[in-house]
């Protein structure tokens, strides 16, 4: 993670444009460690929800936002590859609003990759509405 660090640090020298630029292929760079976090929370929750019976459809759906794609399983389906850049781009905002106040840590860095908190808003926008509004007091990233 150190050669990230720089490169992050590094580019808030950068105009605006080429600064966000640098955050995104950043990210990108991590898709496997962002889909880990990914499955990390939606299994904690499909795990803790599992019996519900009011929540099946929000597992179901929990289920589907992390499933691979059964004829390539390196791949993810479609639904799963949208959430997953809506989580990438949680984390793109995440890293964005830090370094635009100072240069962040490593510490920082490795909160933003690992902890679940920036990707629970990110997995609630992947469900549909009618679900959020059944979650709204559960957290996600338990």
């Amino acid at each position: 993670m150190a050669p990230i660090l720089l490169r992050l640090n590094a580019a808030t020298s950068l105009p605006p444009d080429r600064f966000v630029g640098e955050i995104i292929t950043t990210v990108q760079e991590q898709t496997n460690r962002v889909y880990r976090l990914m499955n990390f929370v939606a299994s904690k929750f499909i795990t803790a929800q599992k019996d519900n019976a009011a929540l099946q459809a929000v597992v179901q759906h929990m289920m589907a936002m992390i499933e691979r794609d059964a004829a390539v399983p390196s791949a993810l389906t479609p639904m799963a590859e949208d959430c997953a850049s809506q989580c990438m781009l949680a984390l793109v905002k995440d890293l964005a609003k830090r370094l635009a106040q100072r240069d962040i840590t490593m510490d920082e860095l490795w909160e933003v990759f690992s902890q679940a908190t920036a990707l629970e808003s990110s997995a609630r926008s992947c469900l549909p509405r009618s679900a959020n509004k059944l979650v709204s007091d559960i957290p996600l990233a338990l």
